[in-house]
């Protein structure tokens, strides 16, 4: 009587693969300088135009995979603290508004992840001179201040602001906005302030999209 062998095969395991998120090409801001602005976004001087703010805008869509849409006017008030959408805080009806000065200058972009809104702050600031170092000096440091500011006082709201400074100057001057961020009086908000240039926010959004 001859036998009969029965062989059970193990079925191979399934591997399990991890696909990376890819990342884009994103210039650092240290090689953004005047001359590579007008080679990679616009040959035209001066920034009048909006093309560095859609190069910007068009990078945060790549980087998101989603819509980076304007604010639609929305600022902060500097002295009161009130974030509301503000179209003309200048004027009305051709007459100087007092507390025209108080208001910030208006977000860049405004998305909503995880039910986090993300509100954008853009700046491309290259080549040296007087008027690219007021710009981040006077405008965007008391901006990000205000911005930290807003942070402690709504602790709880589902905000996180980001500022993407590029271009050379702007890396030139970041150790101003690194000595902000680390002041004793912000070291529990700066989580929900963000500030580095574009190939720094993309390593920021692939952790923060976890």
């Amino acid at each position: 009587m001859s036998e009969t062998h029965t062989t059970t095969f193990d079925k191979p395991k399934k591997k399990i693969i991890i696909k990376k998120k890819k990342e884009i090409y994103v210039e650092s801001s240290e090689n953004q300088t005047k001359k590579w602005r007008k080679d990679n976004i616009c040959s035209k001087d001066g920034q009048k135009d909006g093309s560095s703010e859609k190069y910007q805008r068009d990078l945060v869509k790549k980087i998101t995979k989603r819509e980076c849409p304007k604010s639609n006017h929305i600022r902060i008030n500097h002295r009161t603290l009130e974030l509301i959408k503000k179209n003309n805080p200048m004027t009305k009806s051709g007459k100087a508004i007092p507390d025209g000065f108080d208001w910030s200058e208006d977000f860049d972009g405004l998305q909503t992840i995880n039910d986090v809104e993300l509100y954008y702050n853009f700046k491309l600031v290259c080549s040296g001179g007087g008027a690219q170092t007021r710009t981040l000096r006077d405008e965007t440091y008391s901006f990000i201040e205000t911005q930290l500011k807003y942070i402690k006082k709504y602790s709880s709201k589902k905000i996180i602001f980001i500022n993407i400074l590029d271009g050379d100057v702007s890396f030139n001057r970041m150790t101003h906005f690194r000595y902000l961020l680390n002041l004793p009086d912000y070291k529990e908000q700066k989580d929900k302030c963000f500030v580095g240039d574009m190939k720094q926010f993309q390593s920021w959004f692939s952790k923060f999209s976890k």
